[in-house]
């Protein structure tokens, strides 16, 4: 642990640790942001731990960053693969062991007020939309997989990652906390097995996700994009071109997946489950042998061909849950509990006009293709070629998903017309940020372009209650670079 007033010193840039600290900074942010800027940060986070937590004399440090998701969208709870970058913008949490069980929470930011409570196996969540959930949320999985009785913290948590952007800042916010509890308590974690573990633990907020932001943050290598397959998780270095970009574009719409859009996430989980069940059925009557599927990955061996063929068997038109359940043959109440339940105990809602399984098992298949693609496409240096999977993956999210928003839709164009070689939302979607992918010399151009049309005309005209002037256009639109994951100091 590091003396606080040492830890002040450093961050001004003297004192014995600032060989420490300076080579911490260096390889946390990989030469992407602005050093000077991320030691005022950590200088800010330090003075209010110390004004909320007076009487701490030593502290600890994690940092675990957001990420973008270059492509493969909703295709990680469905088993099949993702390829996402960790990026500069992070949370920062600044902590300090306690002798009982309190977990202690303070925040940089107006935004997110202190947040107080006991760590045990049942941790009574607050209101849905609550920034304290995520952190109940880690210290209940942590509590779960731990033989004793965890101790608590005090914490000061600093986060530039633009809320509701769609990079991932409640899962920066849970692997820190988890990071920080494991730390304190000596709890000898793998990564890879942290990552599981976070990702089955954040479904306490009520969102039906899957693992691909939890890894990411844990596991991202600098100067890599990370191909990840789940059950079991397995993760791949994959090499970008260091010559371009990944530009990202903040619609300014909110994606909260905690909030209003949960409701409509979950909907996707549930409509590929049907997706399951009937394809299960139809492959199983025409092969007159079981199947026994139980995500869409068990079809990943399957040619295009034979998946767009099985996919021609779905019903065209949204089915109702009385529908599906004849088709496939289980009573009503079976086909309740076992198909519209989620994890933690809530039931999906029928929509009135049915759940639309054809338009979405076939983006979740498509979309597992193209992942496998733009693999290939990126370790072959064929980079207009990846552009263009980005582009269909974006079609595909915003036609068949249905998760653009008309904002979104009319960002990727605009970041088209500046000359990205490809772009697409990036997130769960209904809202957040687009990705555009951009030759660096060419990065300034692009993103004055963008800014004229988009935050300057197009925002203004179209969503007059979006208040652009506000926004600082630094956090609404900046380029990054693949950097490393969680980090920890000392």
């Amino acid at each position: 642990m590091i003396e606080v007033k040492d830890l002040a010193k450093a961050l001004q840039g003297g004192g014995k640790l600032l060989d420490s600290v300076e080579q911490f900074l260096s390889s946390s942010y990989c030469g992407s942001s602005d050093l000077r800027y991320q030691r005022a940060r950590y200088s800010a986070a330090l003075a209010r731990f110390s004004e909320a937590f007076p009487d701490a004399k030593k502290v600890m440090i994690a940092r675990t960053p957001g990420r973008v998701n270059l492509i493969g969208e909703h295709t990680d709870y469905n088993g099949l693969p993702v390829l996402p970058i960790a990026i500069c913008r992070d949370v920062v949490i600044i902590f300090s062991p306690r002798k009982d069980r309190r977990v202690n929470l303070v925040n940089t930011s107006i935004w997110f007020p202190p947040r107080s409570f006991d760590i045990s196996g049942r941790i009574r969540p607050y209101a849905a939309g609550n920034w304290g959930n995520y952190a109940k949320a880690s210290a209940q999985i942590m509590q779960e997989v731990s033989r004793k009785a965890l101790i608590g913290m005090d914490a000061c948590i600093c986060g530039d990652i633009p809320f509701g952007s769609g990079l991932s800042s409640s899962s920066a916010l849970v692997v820190a906390v988890a990071t920080a509890l494991a730390q304190v308590n000596n709890m000898a974690l793998e990564k890879r097995d942290m990552a599981e573990l976070l990702a089955r633990g954040e479904r306490y907020v009520g969102t039906e996700g899957g693992g691909m932001d939890q890894a990411i943050s844990l596991l991202a290598e600098p100067k890599k994009a990370l191909k990840i397959d789940f059950f079991p998780l397995n993760v791949s270095p994959v090499s970008v071109p260091e010559d371009y970009s990944f530009v990202v574009c903040n619609s300014l719409i909110a994606a909260e997946k905690s909030g209003a859009a949960r409701d409509e996430y979950n909907r996707r989980v549930v409509e590929c489950r049907l997706g399951v069940a009937l394809l299960d059925h139809v492959l199983t009557d025409r092969a007159r042998t079981a199947r026994n599927l139980t995500m869409l990955a068990g079809l990943k061996n399957m040619s295009v061909e034979r998946q767009m063929t099985a996919i021609d068997q779905l019903p065209d038109k949204p089915v109702s849950i009385k529908e599906a359940a004849k088709i496939i043959g289980i009573p009503l109440g079976k086909f309740r509990e076992t198909l519209l339940n989620l994890r933690g105990g809530e039931v999906v809602k029928e929509p009135r006009s049915g759940f639309k399984v054809k338009q979405r098992v076939r983006h979740v298949l498509s979309e597992g293709k193209r992942v496998e693609q733009a693999v290939r496409a990126l370790e072959s240096g064929n980079i207009t070629r990846f552009g263009e999977l980005m582009n269909q993956s974006h079609e595909s999210c915003a036609r068949d998903y249905e998760i653009s928003t008309p904002e979104v839709d009319a960002l990727v164009d605009i970041c088209l017309d500046s000359g990205a070689v490809g772009a697409r939302l990036t997130g769960a979607g209904f809202g957040g940020s687009v990705i555009a992918l951009v030759q660096d010399n060419a990065v300034p151009d692009f993103v004055s372009s963008v800014v004229e049309q988009y935050y300057h005309q197009y925002l203004p005209k179209e969503r007059k209650d979006t208040p652009v002037s506000i926004v600082c256009l630094e956090d609404a639109i900046f380029p990054c670079k693949p950097c490393s994951g969680v980090g920890t100091l000392p």
